[in-house]
């Protein structure tokens, strides 16, 4: 991957924040100067509960849109933050838009209802939700609209005051749409109640944690709501009404406290984990942990084996989901295969699945990258105690050939040069003979040990190099050799040594178990590494876990920093294949 194509992520996001920074300080400057168009023209209430109420949606939604971009709940809360102070900007602008301000302000209390009963996903989960979302904007917007619509400046002595839309003046038809407005109040928050019982049902032990709050809200909420329109029915007196708008107002305030409460909890349960896996855990450790950061009791955490099927933290074969209530997050390793799934309530915060399913793939990652290092750590070992235990061998072998070859010859041969001496001495014609004998015995044991040195490392190989060394073994092999590969040029000593044994144990293979009529040689220097070939027509089925050679072959070239791989089906031959890199050779 290219840098230009790795930063382009980081720019995407880094633009995004700076629209988003952007965003909050329009949003402050429009709450700020709300406030300050207040204070200048001695609007009436109150002024900070006004600013802190409007102020909290504004904030809320441009938080809640920038945790979650495909939420809708975002923006509905931040249209209630700007509808809420439109028309103070309005006032000093342009009357009629102030008007129009007055319709949006009532109409906007449709968008609370709009959040409670789609929050905490953006979406309604009953079909009565949506229903009562529906009826609610058109209900309150219609109201709205109409009592604005039909307002008569001069029969309430607002001429001079409140701009209207001077559509249909009536005082009538103004009543009857205070009225209906006042009288849908209780109507929508009974229908908001009844939809959101509704939804408690279905909820999952995890949405109805997430929804606790909200039910709290929406009854006391609502009371809030009904007492204001019953107060406004019953033509409460000033004070009352005064008391019962502000209320309400602190009321909503705690609706988007609440959403930003959901978000942040949501972060706090990722923090909880990330805090949890940084402990070592033991068998079942990660699933308890999980289960706590999340607050799903019934999570169940489910692991792929080789074979693809699933195991829980014991290795016991298990289904991945108990019940089709239950959601799953599949966990991907860095080799894009499956490693785990989290079998979790479908209720949970994607966020938060998301969230642990990424801490629970680091945890697993780690756990197999610290079982392949403690393996390898383990083969390490024993590779070790069989390179000794070879080297054991090979001395007593070694011990074991000259004894009973050089030696034996060399004791023949002083036996016979003092037979000689004695024949010398005593005149006798029979000393020549006996010399020559202790000649043939002198020549037979150099040739032995000759043989012996080339076995623990050829004469050839040092002087000439891998090629001639590899067409030495050629010549001498006792099958065929078909193809014969060889490089130009010196390698390092290490390098030379190791495919120079690796090609001597294949033939001398190939020549005990393979049967075969013939063989092929290969050996080539490949970019940054030298790669060896041995192949046969023989009967195949070599293993190299039982066979002491080509273990014994494995520890060496593994020692060299290369790797070895014996193909060998039975009845198709064997193929030995060594790749020796130059560059641990040479810091060798």
């Amino acid at each position: 991957m290219s840098a230009d194509v790795a930063a382009r992520p980081r720019a995407v996001a880094a633009r995004r924040t700076l629209a988003f920074v952007a965003l909050g300080t329009a949003c402050f400057v429009w709450a700020v100067g709300a406030a300050w168009i207040r204070a200048a023209t001695e609007w009436t209430g109150n002024q900070l509960l006004d600013l802190i109420s409007g102020g909290s949606y504004l904030a809320a939604g441009v938080y809640a849109m920038y945790r979650r971009p495909r939420n809708v709940i975002g923006i509905l809360l931040l249209v209630y933050g700007i509808v809420w102070f439109l028309s103070v900007w309005a006032y000093t602008a342009y009357a009629p838009l102030f008007a129009w301000a007055q319709v949006a302000l009532p109409a906007s209390t449709a968008l609370l209802v709009h959040v409670a009963l789609v929050f905490p996903d953006g979406r309604a989960a009953t079909r009565l939700g949506r229903v009562v979302i529906i009826a609610s904007y058109v209900w309150i917007v219609g109201t709205a609209f109409g009592v604005e619509a039909t307002r008569d400046r001069v029969a309430q002595g607002l001429e001079d005051f409140v701009p209207t839309l001077d559509l249909w003046p009536s005082t009538t038809a103004f009543g009857v749409f205070a009225s209906l407005s006042d009288l849908g109040t209780p109507v929508i928050v009974a229908l908001m109640l009844v939809a959101f019982g509704q939804r408690w049902a279905l909820a999952s032990p995890a949405q109805r944690r997430d929804l606790r709050p909200l039910w709290i809200l929406i009854a006391v909420g609502g009371g809030a709501f009904t007492a204001r329109a019953l107060g406004s029915l019953t033509n409460a007196p000033d004070p009352v009404a005064s008391v019962l708008g502000e209320l309400v107002t602190v009321v909503q305030i705690a609706l988007p406290l609440v959403v930003v409460w959901g978000l942040l909890r949501a972060r706090m349960s990722v923090g909880d984990l990330v805090r949890e896996i940084r402990q070592p855990l033991g068998p079942g450790g990660l699933e308890s942990a999980l289960r706590h950061a999340v607050g799903d009791p019934g999570l169940r955490v489910r692991y792929a084996d080789a074979s693809g099927a699933w195991t829980d933290a014991a290795g016991a074969p298990v289904a991945l989901a108990p019940s089709e209530s239950a959601a799953v997050a599949v966990i991907v390793g860095r080799d894009s295969a499956r490693r785990a799934a989290l079998v979790h309530d479908p209720g949970l915060d994607p966020v938060v699945v998301e969230a642990a399913a990424a801490a629970a793939g680091l945890v697993i990652e780690n756990d197999a990258l610290r079982a392949e290092v403690e393996e390898q750590l383990a083969e390490v070992q024993a590779s070790r105690r069989r390179i000794v235990a070879a080297g054991d061998a090979e001395r007593k072998r070694v011990e074991r050939d000259l004894h009973d070859g050089a030696q034996q010859r060399l004791l023949s041969l002083m036996l016979a040069l003092k037979t000689a001496k004695r024949e010398a001495e005593s005149g006798s014609d029979a000393a020549a003979a006996t010399i020559g004998e202790a000649a043939e015995e002198l020549r037979l044991a150099i040739d032995e040990l000759r043989e012996l040195a080339r076995g623990i490392h050829p004469a050839i190989l040092t002087d000439a190099g891998l090629g001639p060394a590899v067409r030495a073994l050629a010549d001498r092999s006792a099958v065929r050799v078909a193809a014969l590969e060889l490089p130009a040029g010196r390698f390092a000593p290490p390098v030379e040594a190791t495919a120079y044994f690796v090609v001597s144990e294949a033939l001398a293979n190939v020549a005990k178990h393979a049967a075969a009529d013939e063989v092929s040689i290969a050996v080539a220097a490949d970019g940054d590494s030298l790669r060896v070939a041995v192949s046969d027509d023989g009967v195949g089925g070599a293993d190299a876990a039982r066979g002491s050679g080509l273990r014994g072959l494995a520890d060496r070239v593994a020692a060299a920093n290369g790797t070895l791989d014996v193909v060998s089906p039975p009845g198709a031959g064997t193929t030995v294949r060594a790749r020796l890199p130059f560059a641990e050779a040479a810091g060798a």
